[in-house]
């Protein structure tokens, strides 16, 4: 019974010695449900702040049915919140998600964003959809490459034979990067 709760529940007829005890296990309630990540630019090194982002809850229900056993529908998905990246690209969306009804024979709901430019109109991504939990994480980089910092490498420079580099008429060079260890690629 792990994660479940357990209600008994007694009911005792007037007048009669007979008591029916009811068990049930119900699922517990999830609560509030957070939906977070981070929107960022420039693959990922640098947050991409003012992008809207908007979270939708997704519903499957399986209805009881005379000539089926049960019948799957899928609703249209619900906003359930919106959110604007702060500086560092990050962005939270609390909400509450919808409680299953007892009388339905099939319950599924799954959380999806879809990401706007700064002015909350263009759509620039919609996320694939997650099951939902008490913390469901969507990140996403905008591929915009302007204003990215600028990545310096070391390199060390040998020119085989020795030579002399100075000035005279243009030429062609060939360099060619070999990893001689440490953390790079």
């Amino acid at each position: 019974m792990n994660g479940t709760r357990r209600v008994v529940r007694a009911v005792r007829r007037a007048g009669a010695n007979l008591a029916v005890v009811v068990v049930a296990l119900v699922a517990p309630s999830l609560g509030a449900a957070t939906i977070r990540g981070r929107i960022t630019k420039c693959s990922g090194s640098v947050g991409a702040p003012g992008h809207v982002v908007k979270a939708f809850e997704e519903l499957k229900i399986g209805l009881r049915d005379l000539a089926k056993p049960c019948t799957i529908v899928t609703q249209n998905a619900q906003l359930v919140g919106t959110a604007t990246a702060r500086a560092d690209g990050s962005y939270s969306i609390t909400y509450t998600p919808t409680e299953a009804e007892p009388e339905l024979c099939f319950f599924e709901r799954k959380v999806f964003i879809r990401v706007f430019l700064p002015d909350g109109t263009t759509l620039i991504h919609a996320s694939a959809r997650k099951s939902v939990s008490s913390t469901v994480a969507f990140s996403f980089d905008t591929g915009d490459t302007t204003n990215c910092p600028q990545v310096l490498v070391p390199a060390f420079l040998e020119l085989v034979p020795p030579s002399i580099v100075a000035g005279g008429p243009p030429t062609n060079a060939r360099v060619s990067f070999t990893n001689t260890g440490g953390s790079g690629a």
